[in-house]
C-alpha cells in the first residue's frame, strides 16, 4: 500500500486491487476491494483499464506466482497494487480472459513459474 504524510497531495478513498484480490476468480471482484488514498502523482501509473490483466509477480509460496485476475466492467477508476504486474494485452490479438484462463491452468502456472528469477 502507497504510504503517505500529511503534506503530500492525495486523491481519496479509490478502489484498490491487491495480491489477494488475484486469488479469488477469473475477474477481479470490485465489491470486495479495499479502498486507499492515492498520491496524485502515482494516479497514472497504477489506474487499470478495461481488460488489463492483473498478476502476482512474486509470492511466498511458489505455486502463487502467475495467479491473476482480468479487470471487466470498470464503473469507476481502480488502481492496483505494485506487487502485481499489469498486462494490457492487445485485444485484437488475444482475449485477455484466455490470458487469464490459460495462466490459471497446470501448463500456464508451469510455464510462469519456469521464468521467476530465484530470488536472494
Amino acid at each position: 500500500m502507497v504510504r503517505l504524510s500529511k503534506s503530500q497531495s492525495l486523491a481519496k478513498a479509490f478502489l484498490y486491487a491487491n495480491v489477494v484480490d488475484m486469488y479469488r476468480d477469473v475477474h477481479v471482484d470490485f465489491g470486495k476491494l479495499d479502498r486507499i488514498d492515492i498520491e496524485v502523482e502515482k494516479i497514472k501509473q497504477y489506474l487499470l483499464v478495461e481488460n488489463d490483466v492483473l498478476v502476482v509477480r512474486s509470492s511466498l509460496k511458489r505455486d502463487g506466482i502467475g495467479q491473476n485476475s482480468v479487470v471487466k466492467n470498470l464503473t469507476e477508476p481502480v488502481f492496483y497494487d505494485c506487487h502485481l504486474i499489469r498486462i494490457r494485452p492487445d485485444t485484437t490479438k488475444i482475449v485477455p480472459d484466455f490470458l487469464s484462463y490459460f495462466w490459471r491452468s497446470n501448463k500456464g502456472k508451469q510455464d510462469l513459474i519456469n521464468v521467476q528469477k530465484p530470488r536472494l
